[in-house]
């Protein structure tokens, strides 16, 4: 895919503001995970940075995306 193509959804203006900045910042990796919360931000409350959901992969961009098994069945079922 070329660059122009990769920013089509970005300019057709389909989606909300506040979807398109959420979607750019998973894009640029500057979400919270519980994992950055854990080692990075050193946030005491969190304990454990695996993922809230499987608890078996620390929670990152990458498992969110293209890891969490869950996530990608239900994706391919929908294709």
């Amino acid at each position: 895919m070329n660059e122009k193509q990769s920013y089509t959804w970005l300019q057709d203006g389909q989606l909300f503001p506040e979807t398109g900045g959420f979607m750019l910042a998973i894009q640029d990796q500057v979400i919270a995970t519980r994992n950055d919360k854990k080692y990075i931000i050193k946030d005491p409350s969190i304990t454990d940075g695996n993922c809230r959901k499987c608890h078996q992969h620390k929670e990152t961009i990458d498992h969110i995306t293209n890891g969490y098994k869950a996530l990608a069945g239900i994706y391919k079922k929908q294709q």
